[in-house]
């Protein structure tokens, strides 16, 4: 398939972009369902499947690696390329179950502000003192409850929207891969686009499981260094 414009009449597309590789088809499911029905599209980007996961949605393009490259997580934001500059995009993982009301929120807040923010729900501000990205962070979890809306460095990509005329990327440019959350605020501030946690109540984001032994996360507990240096950069990047 070619980077070409997905495009339904002249209305706004509300587009989520999820990455999956086959440990996670148990969990991919769930998500699935708990977020197509909110979405005009959903790009689901296949990390090195043997067997191909088949939808039979039609609201579902399957991108795979064989095809896009070996962009591991990073696969979530290959759907910018078809988005064009004039939809909500929705960065969404395999193994969160989303509220009926995300999609709507999570628009309303971006309108509420011209569109000219990204809005997160995890995320994360990095210390005055920063040093290691592991344990040098403030943590705005999830699945926590948030009050109000928070300026953060570094949101979680798990549940990030935007509108794509504020940011619009080839995340086949990257030059490292499983570390979106960096990446991404890197872009954000190349454009000056405040990343915020919006205000929401415990639990309105449940995981069908978490820290699971092939994550990110459990990568990251054991070598944080690259992470390390992109926060560095981010920080550089911020004064």
């Amino acid at each position: 398939m070619a980077d070409e414009i997905i495009r339904i009449g002249d209305q706004t597309l509300r587009i989520a972009g999820m990455a999956t590789m086959p440990s996670r088809v148990d969990s991919l499911e769930f998500s699935i369902n708990s977020i197509l029905p909110q979405v005009d599209q959903l790009f689901l980007f296949l990390d090195r499947f043997d067997t191909p996961y088949i939808s039979g949605d039609p609201r579902v393009t399957i991108l795979r690696s064989e095809i896009f490259g070996d962009l591991r997580a990073n696969g979530k934001l290959m759907g910018l390329n078809m988005a064009g500059p004039d939809a909500y995009y929705f960065c969404v993982d395999d193994d969160i179950i989303y509220p009926p009301d995300y999609v709507s929120r999570m628009t309303q807040f971006l309108i509420s502000n011209d569109n000219k923010l990204v809005a997160g729900v995890h995320g994360s501000t990095l210390k005055p003192e920063f040093k290691n990205y592991l344990t040098d962070r403030h943590l705005f979890h999830r699945a926590h409850a948030v009050d109000q809306a928070t300026r953060v460095h570094i949101a979680g990509t798990c549940t990030t929207a935007f509108h794509t005329s504020a940011l619009l990327f080839d995340v086949r440019q990257w030059e490292t891969t499983n570390m979106v959350d960096l990446n991404f605020a890197l872009e954000c501030k190349k454009r000056k686009l405040p990343i915020v946690s919006i205000p929401r109540e415990e639990g309105w984001i449940q995981c069908v499981s978490e820290n699971q032994p092939d994550s990110i996360f459990a990568a990251l507990k054991k070598d944080d260094s690259v992470q390390t240096q992109l926060a560095i950069q981010l920080l550089a990047d911020s004064e």
